[in-house]
């Protein structure tokens, strides 16, 4: 991006989609996939850089927890059927497949529970519940729900949302909605761009008026990166 695009405060260019947003890598996760530190050395590392599951962050923790334990490769317990418990009679290999995958089993569900609140934690049977993919079924059943309390409070402030130029800047208010828009495509209730691009300039007051006009007279549909840019030069051109 160009200085200037920085200066007049424009909204980086994303293809007309919203960027998704990547969790911060911790520095110290980062020397995990570039080098071979052992597996439960580097499981405290990956703990600490997911935020605790409290029962009002589910989405978050989830998108977190799926990136860390893909870095930990502890991904497949999740996404695989859980193996039975082989037979006395067993092949080597059958056996040797079943072992590496409990102990994989159970580093996930302990990583699982570390990453959980304790008063949530304690109120799950670890006697009924003694695989990660059960674990991670009861949290589910739990908790999405709570999502669609967040999504309903996203949309209104999305909605109602009203810029103050004495409060913030028109960059700051441009950047919440986008923000308020990604977390609700997280949740499964994507914003598309020209409807965030309405949903901001609705939110203008009325010393906007002659910008509301020109952006009814014109034809084509803009995006939230054009309505940035367009308020810009208008306001440069207001104060010629």
């Amino acid at each position: 991006m160009a200085a200037e695009d920085v200066q007049a405060g424009a909204v980086p260019e994303t293809g007309g989609q919203q960027a998704e947003e990547v969790p911060e890598v911790e520095p110290n996760v980062l020397s995990i996939v570039h080098n071979a530190v052992p597996l439960q050395s580097s499981l405290n590392n990956c703990v600490q850089a997911v935020p605790q599951l409290d029962g009002t962050n589910y989405s978050e923790w989830k998108e977190h927890l799926e990136f860390y334990l893909g870095i930990l490769e502890l991904d497949q317990v999740l996404n695989g059927s859980a193996l039975a418990e082989p037979a006395s009679d067993v092949s080597k290999e059958v056996l040797e497949e079943y072992n590496r995958w409990k102990k994989f089993d159970s580093l996930c569900l302990k990583f699982l529970r570390l990453t959980t609140a304790p008063n949530i934690k304690s109120s799950i049977s670890e006697t009924g519940c003694n695989t990660a993919s059960k674990y991670m079924e009861i949290i589910k059943e739990r908790f999405q729900t709570t999502d669609k309390a967040v999504a309903g409070r996203l949309m209104f402030e999305l909605i109602t949302a009203k810029y103050n130029e004495s409060v913030t800047t028109m960059q700051q208010h441009v950047l919440h909605m986008t923000n308020l828009a990604a977390k609700l495509g997280k949740l499964g209730m994507k914003v598309e761009d020209p409807f965030l691009a309405q949903f901001i300039i609705n939110s203008l007051h009325d010393k906007f008026d002659t910008f509301h006009l020109h952006y009814n007279t014109v034809k084509e549909i803009w995006s939230v990166n054009e309505l940035t840019n367009k308020r810009f030069r208008s306001k440069k051109n207001q104060e010629r």
